[in-house]
């Protein structure tokens, strides 16, 4: 009995020492790769230094957001603006009601995100989320629920930094330039955290080598392919944050300047939403 339970511990020792050789192992192949490909990408910050966005067009963007799964679909309306050394944005639905006000060098100073439909109320657990950028460079996400708060949060946004409203406008304006491979951080406003991601950019005339882990609705295969072309990014979230989160998100833009909005989509197949542009007002 006393050997057989001495047994017992030595072979709990062996696995537990095998799954620290085993997490060891992930870790360092994680920042070899980390690495790797951050030596290879241009940073965000870099490329934005390079341009600056007082020239940002205003226009409207009119379309649908498409759920393959539940067969539905929604009408939103999305507003570019820049105006006194300002860029806004306001995006509306029947779901949600969205701004965002940044400076010409795409920093966020502020948002609003207002949500009216019941059943992603219940999913999100709130139904207004305001962020202010403060003296810090902390951007502070204020939650309520039926003007109730729930919680405050704050997230450091640093000159490499883009977030899940931002992004939008920000890759419209570095479409000018090649940057076949971006490293920045991500901030995702909803869990109000930060993470590293890598962005590839491209020219493509098709979208289908985009669209192969997805569920695909019928009214957008007709309108996915342009003789003109579109400009692509992927995103991808890295380090050891991309172990847990291993999907891709896609931002679509016309391939020629001022390269306005057209799509994006993105995250597990079963949750995903189109958002694709059917016109625009200049």
């Amino acid at each position: 009995m006393i050997i057989s339970k001495k047994r017992n511990w030595e072979l709990k020792l062996v696995q537990r020492d095998k799954k620290k050789v085993k997490t060891i192992h992930i870790f360092f192949i994680t920042m070899c790769f980390h690495s790797f490909v951050f030596g290879a990408s241009e940073s965000l910050e870099s490329l934005l230094m390079k341009r600056n966005g007082s020239s940002f067009p205003s226009y409207e963007s009119i379309g649908v957001i498409l759920n393959a799964h539940q067969n539905t679909q929604m009408d939103y309306t999305m507003n570019f603006r820049q105006s006194n050394h300002h860029i806004h944005i306001a995006v509306s639905s029947n779901a949600t009601a969205s701004y965002l006000s940044m400076d010409t060098n795409f920093n966020v100073l502020s948002s609003t995100f207002n949500v009216t439909e019941s059943s992603l109320i219940e999913k999100i657990n709130y139904t207004t989320r305001i962020a202010q950028r403060n003296e810090l460079d902390e951007v502070l996400f204020t939650f309520f629920k039926n003007k109730k708060l729930i919680k405050k949060k704050g997230v450091y946004y640093t000159k490499n930094t883009l977030d899940t409203f931002s992004i939008i406008p920000v890759l419209q304006h570095i479409s000018s330039l090649n940057a076949p491979l971006i490293h920045a951080e991500f901030s995702v406003q909803h869990m109000a955290i930060r993470v590293p991601v890598i962005i590839e950019q491209s020219t493509n005339s098709s979208l289908t080598p985009f669209l192969s882990r997805y569920t695909v609705p019928e009214e957008l295969l007709g309108m996915i392919d342009n003789e003109s072309g579109y400009t692509v990014y992927t995103l991808k979230v890295t380090g050891w944050q991309g172990l847990i989160y291993n999907h891709r998100h896609y931002y679509v833009f016309s391939a020629e300047s001022p390269y306005y909005y057209v799509g994006h989509w993105g995250g597990p197949d079963q949750t995903n939403l189109f958002s694709w542009s059917l016109r625009l007002n200049r």
